[in-house]
């Protein structure tokens, strides 16, 4: 037992020392290791290559694109306008003159004319309210015999009233100054003037119950070279179909109409002329159908104005239009999506109308002043047919900081989505037709540049225009794939390019 116990103990006394002897061996080689990592840091970090400047960040994704610009069943981009509209509705029309602005102005309307009809309305309305009102204040005690010799006398007394209503309606009062007598440029684009928004009238109806009214040619409406002028500001470029004027008054003898097609334009372009002297007023021959419309125009041309004489007739009365079409019976209307003199052709952002000659029947020769004041302006309601112009990359028009820009897809941007987005410049911008939309390209910066710019040289060597500026990440060239200079890659490496270890005496330039 003895024995055994003494070889026990050695055994725990060797495998003790044992242990004991492999911890101390383990911290050393830990304490070895740091050290070691301690004094190679310096170097490492010194071998280590420099950190890269890092690629700015990528724009934010476009919006999601409306159905209207993405086929929904394919996803492929395709041509998107923005709603047909009455562009005229609601916007501020400017007149230079307005009658009873400066004071009251009486006038005198052609028979027939549905102010007449309106103020004949009026005024059995209030006869018919005074009627009411004093039956109602009648004393219901009063003999039946009072009461009936009353209700005659009534009777009697409208009548007379009427009589004189009637021979008194030929002439009435404009005051802007009383809504209910005002004539304001404003009433040409409301409800009011034909049943609102788009709405239509047969030639020689009653018109509408609100219009505006020029002075009379007793206050110098419609003397030689001062004419009459309504201007619309719509605001940004829309692509203009039709203008209809619905007269309440004749229409008139001489009428122009004329365009800015741009924001900045300061010059007015002439569309159309209307004269029944075409030759006398505005020096041009008359255009009709029959005579070739459009022979004198090259197709690459933009369309002149032209003077018809078919809408200058003083009858009837009241009720007739002028109208006139951007497109009709131009040569290439057809080709419009590939025709950019007729697109710029139907370009519009502001509109003049410019009144410059009443029609009459001769009598103001002898300056009657009951007969001036029948000769007058008065339209009922404008009508703009056109759609904003968003060039097939737009299907709506919004109103951001104030103005009134196009809500733009294909990676397009602008007022009128005019240009590719500063990342898509792949190929030349174009406007979307119905076969291609012509959506913009994205250059190939493999993430290294925010914008690019379309080189015309690049894109007809390759098929691919985009060049990127401002290549980050030591990089250079139209795409970004190479190394700036004094940069390289490892070879067959995509890494990043690293600054070259050249001494500067020795290789000045890499």
């Amino acid at each position: 037992m003895a024995a055994l116990a003494g070889t026990s103990s050695a055994s725990l006394t060797t495998t003790t020392s044992t242990s004991s002897h492999h911890r101390h061996h383990h911290h050393l080689i830990i304490i070895i290791l740091i050290v070691t990592a301690l004094t190679l840091s310096p170097l490492s970090q010194s071998l280590a290559p420099p950190p890269q400047p890092q690629p700015p960040p990528s724009p934010p994704p476009p919006p999601p694109s409306s159905s209207r610009c993405v086929d929904a069943a394919t996803r492929v981009p395709r041509r998107c306008q923005p709603d047909f509209e009455n562009a005229a509705y609601g916007r501020e029309v400017i007149a230079s003159a307005t009658c009873g602005v400066s004071r009251p102005e009486e006038f005198c309307p052609q028979p027939g004319s549905p102010s007449l009809l309106l103020l004949l309305r009026r005024r059995q309305q209030q006869q018919q309210d005074q009627q009411q009102q004093q039956d109602q204040q009648q004393d219901q005690q009063q003999h039946q015999q009072q009461q009936e010799e009353h209700q005659q006398h009534q009777h009697q007394g409208g009548q007379r009233s009427d009589e004189v209503a009637r021979r008194r309606l030929q002439c009435q009062v404009c005051d802007a100054r009383v809504p209910e007598l005002s004539h304001g440029a404003e009433l040409m684009t409301d409800l009011g003037g034909e049943g609102g928004e788009g709405g239509e009238g047969g030639e020689g109806g009653e018109g509408g119950d609100t219009w505006w009214q020029s002075p009379t040619m007793l206050h110098g409406t419609g003397q030689e070279g001062h004419p009459t002028t309504l201007t619309l500001q719509l605001g940004k470029a829309f692509e203009l179909s039709y203008v209809r004027l619905r007269f309440v008054s004749s229409r008139p003898e001489s009428v122009a109409l004329f365009k800015r097609p741009h924001v900045a334009s300061v010059a007015w372009q002439p569309l159309h002329y209307f004269s029944a002297s075409c030759a006398a007023t505005y020096g041009i021959k008359p255009a009709t159908a029959t005579a070739g419309y459009d022979e004198e125009e090259e197709d690459e041309e933009v369309p002149s104005a032209l003077c018809t004489d078919q809408d200058s007739d003083i009858s009837p009365l009241t009720g007739a239009s002028v109208a006139f079409s951007t497109l009709e019976g131009r040569r290439g209307a057809q080709r419009f999506d590939r025709s950019p003199a007729l697109q710029e052709w139907v370009t519009v952002t502001e509109l003049r109308v410019s009144l410059d000659r009443l029609n009459t029947f001769g009598d103001e020769l002898f300056g009657d002043p009951s007969v001036l004041r029948s000769y007058y302006y008065a339209v009922s309601q404008l009508d703009v047919g056109a759609r904003c112009k968003c060039n097939g990359h737009g299907d709506s028009c919004v109103w951001r900081d104030r103005r009134l820009v196009c809500s733009c897809h294909h990676h397009t941007e602008g007022d009128d989505c005019e240009r590719c987005a500063p990342t898509h410049h792949g190929r030349p911008w174009a406007r979307a037709t119905a076969s291609n939309a012509h959506e913009c390209l994205p250059c190939e910066c493999q993430g290294l540049a925010a914008r690019c710019e379309f080189d015309p040289e690049l894109f007809a060597r390759t098929g691919h225009g985009g060049r990127c500026m401002g290549c980050v990440g030591n990089t250079a060239g139209a795409r970004c794939e190479l190394c700036a200079p004094r940069h390289h890659r490892a070879p067959r490496s995509q890494g990043p390019c690293r600054p070259c270890r050249c001494h500067p005496l020795g290789a000045p330039t890499r």
